[in-house]
């Protein structure tokens, strides 16, 4: 395998593995704000989709810090930037859903309005990512 195999095989799973936390955090934020005026059998389907978001996210940390010495440095740290923002916003919701079950905790209070910003800086920072990431690609030359 060339070399520029390799990294186009790290940089995809990179964006795939992420673009999936990305998208489940989001959906399970918007899908909680939607959700608020929806009986309580609705709503217990929120716990299924947190057990998906266990898996995804791990799975974003597992491609990045798997291949974190192939990765350029810029790059590493940009994505660890989203990493630690949607990781902690993973273990507050897993904080949330705990006092919920224990019923500590509304079914309203389960996402904020903060959360949706965070999610928004998340997204807009993995934009920023896939387009240094695009620019460093196109730099790469074959190498057997």
């Amino acid at each position: 395998m060339i070399k520029i195999d390799k990294e186009f095989e790290i940089y995809h799973q990179l964006s795939k593995s992420f673009f999936s936390m990305i998208v489940k955090l989001s959906s399970f934020t918007e899908g909680t704000l939607e959700l608020k005026d929806a009986p309580k059998e609705n709503r217990d389907i929120k716990i299924n989709e947190f057990m998906r978001m266990v898996e995804v996210t791990s799975a974003a940390q597992n491609a990045l810090y798997e291949n974190a010495a192939f990765i350029p440095k810029d790059i590493f740290e940009q994505y660890d930037v989203i990493y630690s923002k949607a990781n902690d916003l993973f273990w507050l919701y897993e904080k949330r859903m705990q006092e919920y079950a224990f019923k500590k905790l509304d079914f309203d209070a389960l996402v904020t309005d903060e959360d949706k910003a965070v999610i928004k800086e998340i997204e807009k920072e993995f934009s920023s990512v896939n387009a240094k990431l695009r620019e460093y690609l196109s730099t790469l030359s074959i190498v057997e």
